[in-house]
């Protein structure tokens, strides 16, 4: 528009907050606050940083909006100035016209200033070209995000499911472990079955996870809905908060090797994914 060219530059990275940084030229420096303004409303939260030139084309490549002034008057001065020095000498010399625009305040150079409706065309033009631009790669990014929370979340189904095939086997160790025990401390006299199946029974009921694996597979299907609803991050990571408290009482409640392994291995899953919500809105 007018020989004029407006290019907008944005970067933006996680942050819980919307923190807006510019760098503007002086030619539509008044048009700082209209940016930050738009950039807010816009994109919402990030750390964001906008880069703003603005250039006039010639066909031949770009250059920054400047204006050179010459103050006459001072020239003619000075050309008075020189031309007295030469008759007073006796030079034949004449005047040169590198030296003469080269003294100081023969020329200015200034920025160019554009009529405010001109640079609020240019400038909204290219910030919403370039905003687009970001909420399309922010769209792209949010679809690979999501394609690893399900792939998460399949694996902590997996391994829910490892640890409830688990518990059955983890009772009838201890129900077995028990009666050997038993077994050596009365040795020849005989073991009362009821006896030992009211201590494991007892055993059982103290570790059972049954709940915890219930409420477990809940949260991960209410985390799964709630993606597709588009959730705030903030409910997300509610939910992983409740996740690690049921995965933290399934290992103390378990007393079991391979199901302190898998526990393990659920609350690594479940960090990965705190980690990635922390991206989201």
């Amino acid at each position: 528009m007018g020989g004029y060219c407006v290019t907008v530059e944005i970067r933006s990275v996680n942050s819980k907050f919307i923190e807006v940084s510019s760098r503007i030229p002086h030619a539509l420096s008044s048009l700082e606050q209209h940016v930050t303004e738009v950039v807010q409303e816009r994109l919402g939260r990030g750390k964001v940083s906008v880069n703003v030139s603005l250039d006039n084309s010639t066909g031949n490549g770009a250059f920054t909006v400047r204006e050179v002034i010459p103050n006459l008057p001072l020239a003619e001065a000075y050309k008075k100035a020189v031309e007295t020095v030469r008759d007073h000498l006796g030079m034949a010399a004449e005047v040169d016209l590198a030296a003469l625009v080269r003294m100081d305040g023969v020329l200015a150079v200034r920025d160019t200033q554009l009529e405010s409706e001109t640079a609020a065309l240019l400038l909204d033009g290219a910030l919403d070209a370039a905003i687009e631009e970001l909420q399309a790669m922010r769209c792209k990014e949010g679809e690979a995000l999501a394609k690893d929370f399900l792939f998460r979340i399949d694996r902590l189904r997996e391994l829910v499911s490892l640890v409830e095939a688990r518990a059955p086997e983890r009772v009838e160790e201890a129900r077995r472990k028990l009666t050997e025990r038993i077994s050596a401390l009365l040795g020849s006299n005989s073991v009362d079955p009821q006896r030992i199946a009211m201590e494991v029974a007892i055993l059982s009921d103290r570790a059972d996870i049954t709940e915890e694996c219930v409420r477990f597979r809940s949260h991960l299907d209410q985390f799964v809905n709630l993606m597709r609803e588009d959730a705030s991050g903030r409910k997300l990571n509610f939910l992983l908060q409740e996740m690690g408290r049921e995965v933290n009482t399934t290992g103390s409640k378990s007393n079991d090797a391979t199901i302190a392994h898998l526990v393990v291995e659920m609350k690594e899953e479940i960090e990965r994914l705190r980690e990635q919500v922390q991206n989201i809105e």
